[in-house]
């Protein structure tokens, strides 16, 4: 019909949106009076901002990563940097954060399958989300492919006549499939390419040990995203002291 009203359908609000203003996180470098004459030389002026833009990009880089896995253990990111101090809640329902496992998953009769199901579908309660991706370090991923329960998820079995000591990380990642995570990431070992990659020493340690993070994906766009910025100094062109290089977030 002409003129005709098209009725409104009913919508419901659920979550909130966390954001940061952009945080002083950066890294300086001084360069000498020596440096500058030894810049004269066409030959060693870029190798020398060529490595010194390279070390302050690396120790931004990680001080970066370490912002995030503060933000992703803890659902807090503390700042105290540069006169600035902030601290981001971002307000993580307390049954998310303080799980626990029925049995530490290197002790005999514990059930990490069962214990990944019953977070799944308590974080599918609390949020709504329904997590995909497991984030596990070196050493979980090992106690997983050596418990019993998990391998005899593998190969079918109720009981644990004839079965092997381990199976393959494949084999951890199938059994998982049925919990729906489709995607174990071992986090030191993404690190250690990491740091490699910024000529970095290992920060060993640098992610919680036995901490198992449950997340909705690693493509997905809404479980959050880091945005930079030009600092400052950067943006103004004013070098507080001195000559330098300065970079930052």
């Amino acid at each position: 019909a002409w003129d005709g009203n098209v009725p409104y359908g009913k919508t419901t609000g659920s979550g909130t949106i966390k954001r940061a203003a952009l945080q002083p996180i950066g890294a300086a470098m001084r360069i000498s009076e020596h440096d500058l004459v030894a810049m004269r030389a066409a030959a060693t002026s870029e190798e020398r901002v060529e490595n010194l833009l390279g070390k302050i990009g690396a120790q931004t880089a990680l001080k970066i990563e370490k912002a995030r896995i503060s933000t992703v253990v803890n659902a807090k990111l503390t700042i105290s940097e540069n006169g600035v101090a902030n601290t981001l809640d971002y307000a993580r329902d307390a049954r998310l954060t303080s799980a626990a496992p029925t049995a530490m998953w290197n002790v005999s009769g514990s059930d990490p399958y069962t214990d990944i199901e019953t977070w799944g579908e308590l974080i599918e309660d609390a949020d709504g989300a329904t997590p995909t991706t497991m984030v596990v370090t070196r050493s979980i991923m090992k106690a997983l492919a050596s418990n019993t329960n998990i391998i005899k998820r593998f190969y079918g079995q109720k009981t644990a006549t004839s079965l092997p000591p381990s199976i393959h990380r494949a084999d951890v990642a199938s059994v998982f499939t049925d919990a729906g995570i489709t995607d174990i990431i071992v986090i030191d070992e993404v690190y250690a390419k990491f740091f490699a990659a910024q000529r970095l020493k290992n920060q060993n340690g640098i992610y919680p040990e036995k901490t198992v993070l449950l997340l909705p994906g690693t493509g997905d766009t809404g479980i959050g995203a880091t945005v930079f910025g030009e600092t400052a100094q950067a943006s103004t062109g004013i070098v507080p002291e001195g000559y330098g290089l300065f970079a930052g977030v």
